[in-house]
């Protein structure tokens, strides 16, 4: 986990951004807690304050009372009712008005708060907006005024904060993460909630959150629970929790030991590849677009990056038809011995622990493992950086690798040229590196490498090097040119490569 969201409510009342002790009696000594394991905290927030909140003690006059006497309420302080009580809405159109909310920020961040979670009350508002400091303004206008003060005085605050919002009321530079919005757990609210982020992604939002299991209406299921957690481990951010059962349906463990065994491994497998997604975020602010490339709502699949392709299964079904991209040819993530076609289309079967999963021959996937979940590594591999490897040809993939958790990073090409067995390393700092190279049989030799071993079980060459710029040789490597490629039409199968069989499913 990275990141803990406290939801609403958690002030005293809204945007007093004064803690309720009652419900969290010591605020810094939990951030505290949780930033020592390396988790940040987000806090939810909005632009309403309630009338309720002039319930102050005498010699202290209350926020609500400050934004009224100042005018800082859109409509002249005419109160409206929203889904969380009744009151004003704060005139983010205001300068004054987004000034003092910043100073109210503060309070949260100056004890080491890391983003907001920025919730909507001017969706009630009436339409048109008749007073603002600009005039009478249409709803849709004055939202993105909203969600810009919040991230702009945020970021004065801190550069690295975070800002997740929902998609198309924040604009996609006012947004770090977004969510689709407050659906059900059941399969209709697993397809809308799919919809809805492909569509944000193909607006260019960049990265887009799942929330697993859904967070309003039907409780999920034991099946829908999985599939949606399948879905946002293939996703550039997963999130769970939630109204609709989010201390019951929503934990693995309320359902039973498959669905806690089946559960950890796609929420490992999302951690893991964080490394990726960070590198395909910074392609996607650099050059812009999404992480989630080609999303198809039809077909229920997308692009992951270009490295990775994702088929989530979205129905009660048993078989999925699939189609790969068109440009690439594609290995199956369950069963690396098979290369398929550009625009292959198959039949799979997806039994409840499987979802269809490819990735691009000769993909080249900087990832951070540090258990044996999922057959990428072990223990052992924690304080070093792996780098999956398919060879196919030759390939070459540009890393922006992050320092730490914040913004910066450093550049890194590395690249494999399977003919000549030759793997390059081209960067400024040295790292320890885990590489792991399929190879379909045991090179003759390698030279260059700090160690190397063969797994003939996992078909897998493991180099370590420590370097910042080098090159490694292998000699006899087998990769994937050395395969047939499997027809574009054809039925998929469930065949099983011993990462899935060393974790039983």
């Amino acid at each position: 986990m990275g990141t803990i969201i406290i939801d609403s409510p958690w002030e005293t009342a809204y945007n007093s951004f004064d803690w309720d002790k009652e419900r969290y009696p010591e605020p810094q000594k939990m951030i505290d807690e949780l930033h020592h394991y390396g988790v940040r905290v987000v806090m939810w927030i909005t632009g309403a304050m309630n009338s309720s909140s002039k319930d102050t003690p005498e010699d202290k006059p209350s926020a609500y009372d400050d934004v009224i006497r100042k005018g800082w309420a859109v409509n002249e302080g005419k109160e409206y009712s929203w889904w969380k009580g009744k009151g004003v809405h704060i005139d983010f159109t205001n300068k004054k008005a987004c000034d003092w909310f910043g100073t109210q920020m503060d309070k949260l961040m100056k004890i080491g708060i890391d983003g907001w979670k920025v919730d909507e009350a001017e969706q009630y508002l009436e339409d048109p907006l008749q007073a603002t400091s600009i005039g009478a303004i249409k709803k849709a206008e004055f939202k993105p005024y909203y969600y810009a003060a919040v991230a702009d005085q945020s970021k004065k605050l801190n550069p690295e904060s975070l800002i997740i919002a929902r998609p198309f009321s924040a604009g996609i530079n006012k947004c770090t993460v977004t969510w689709g919005g407050d659906y059900s757990g059941d399969w209709e609210g697993l397809r809308s909630q799919m919809q809805r982020l492909y569509t944000a992604a193909q607006a260019g939002y960049s990265a887009v959150c799942v929330e697993v299991g859904g967070f309003l209406g039907a409780k999920p299921t034991k099946e829908s629970l999985i599939r949606y957690a399948q879905f946002g481990a293939l996703m550039p951010v997963m999130n769970n929790g939630g109204s609709n059962g989010g201390l019951s349906n929503h934990l693995p463990w309320f359902h039973d030991e498959e669905t806690v065994n089946i559960y950890r491994y796609y929420a490992v497998l999302h951690s893991e590849l964080v490394p990726y997604l960070f590198s395909c975020s910074v392609d996607a602010h650099l050059k812009g677009g999404s992480i989630v490339k080609s999303p198809d709502s039809d077909k229920a699949h997308h692009l992951l990056g270009d490295q990775i392709f994702a088929s989530p299964v979205v129905l009660a079904e048993n078989e999925k038809h699939v189609v790969l991209p068109k440009t690439g040819h594609w290995v199956d993530y369950w069963n690396e011995e098979k290369l398929l076609a550009p625009g292959s289309e198959m039949n799979v079967q997806v039994p409840i622990d499987r979802m269809p999963l490819f990735l691009r021959a000769g993909a080249i996937i900087p990832m951070n493992v540090r258990s044996d979940v999922t057959g990428h590594g072990d223990g052992s591999s924690a304080d070093k950086e792996t780098v999956l490897i398919y060879p196919y040809k030759r390939s070459s993939y540009l890393y922006h690798r992050p320092r730490g958790t914040g913004i910066y990073y450093d550049d890194i090409k590395l690249s494999m040229d399977e003919q000549s067995g030759t793997l390059t390393v081209e960067g400024r700092k040295s790292f320890s590196y885990r590489f792991r190279i399929k190879s379909f049989s045991k090179p003759e030799r390698i030279t260059g490498a700090g160690s190397w071993s063969y797994d003939q079980a996992g078909q897998c060459i493991i180099i370590d090097k420590e370097g910042a710029g080098f090159s490694i040789q292998v000699e006899g490597l087998k990769a994937y040119s050395a395969i047939s490629v499997e027809p574009p039409l054809h039925n998929g199968s469930r065949a099983t490569n011993s990462r899935a069989a060393d974790r039983g499913m």
